[in-house]
C-alpha cells in the first residue's frame, strides 16, 4: 500500500514538471519536452510532435463517466485544480453523478467538484443501463452545444466574490468589501461591518 502511494506521488510530480517545466524524453533533439498548452498553444496536434493525454485533460471538454474520483487520485484531482487555475482556460469538464430511482445527495466529491468549477450532472433511472444510456444522450447534447472549444472565464458567484474577499490581504480586502458587498451585506453574514454598510 504504501508501495503504492510512493509510485502515486511519483507520477503526480512527473505530471507538475510536464505542466509547469519540462520532463526529460528520450529520443528528443532537446532532450527535454514541456506541456505546450502552458504558453497557450491549443493547437498543440497541428504544430507539435510530442505531446500527453494531460494536454487533451488541459485543453478539451472532458466528460466522466463511472469514476468515483476518489481523493487517493490525486494526479487528476491536481490536475482539476490546475485547469481552473490556468491563464488560458478552455474546455469545460462534466462529471455525471449516476443514481438509481432518486436523485443522490451531495457527497463530497460533488461539493469539491462543484467548488473547482465542474459541472455536476445528476442522472437518475431505474436501472444502470438505462442511466448510461441517459448519460451517453447527454454526452451526445453537450458535444452539439459545445463543438469547439472557447476561452471563458469561470462565473463568479456571490459566494466565489466572498472567498476572494476573504484571502485577499487585509488593505486589499478592505477595497473589494466596499466595492463586492454593495448589497450583499444584509444577505451574507461577516460583510457586515466591512464596508458593506
Amino acid at each position: 500500500m504504501v508501495l503504492g502511494f510512493y509510485h502515486y506521488a511519483g507520477y503526480l510530480q512527473k505530471i507538475r514538471n510536464y505542466v509547469t517545466y519540462s520532463v526529460e524524453v528520450k529520443g528528443q533533439p532537446h532532450g527535454r519536452v514541456g506541456s505546450p498548452v502552458k504558453g497557450g498553444n491549443l493547437d498543440f496536434t497541428e504544430n507539435r510532435s510530442v505531446y500527453s493525454w494531460v494536454d487533451y485533460f488541459l485543453r478539451d471538454h472532458i466528460h466522466i463517466v463511472g469514476l468515483g474520483l476518489d481523493f487517493t487520485e490525486i494526479d487528476l484531482w491536481w490536475l482539476l485544480l490546475h485547469k481552473r487555475r490556468r491563464r488560458h482556460q478552455t474546455g469545460q469538464f462534466f462529471y455525471y453523478h449516476v443514481s438509481l430511482d432518486i436523485e443522490a445527495s451531495e457527497t463530497p466529491v460533488t461539493s469539491l467538484l462543484g467548488s473547482l468549477n465542474v459541472n455536476v450532472v445528476p442522472v437518475v433511472a431505474g436501472t444502470y443501463h438505462d442511466c448510461y444510456l441517459k448519460v451517453a444522450d447527454l454526452i451526445e447534447r453537450q458535444i452539439a452545444f459545445f463543438p469547439g472549444l472557447h476561452l471563458f472565464r469561470p462565473v463568479m458567484t456571490k459566494a466565489s466574490r466572498v472567498r476572494r474577499w476573504w484571502k485577499a490581504p487585509a488593505l486589499r480586502r478592505a477595497r473589494l468589501s466596499f466595492r463586492d458587498a454593495k448589497g450583499l451585506g444584509e444577505k451574507i453574514p461577516g460583510l457586515v461591518g466591512h464596508g458593506a454598510g
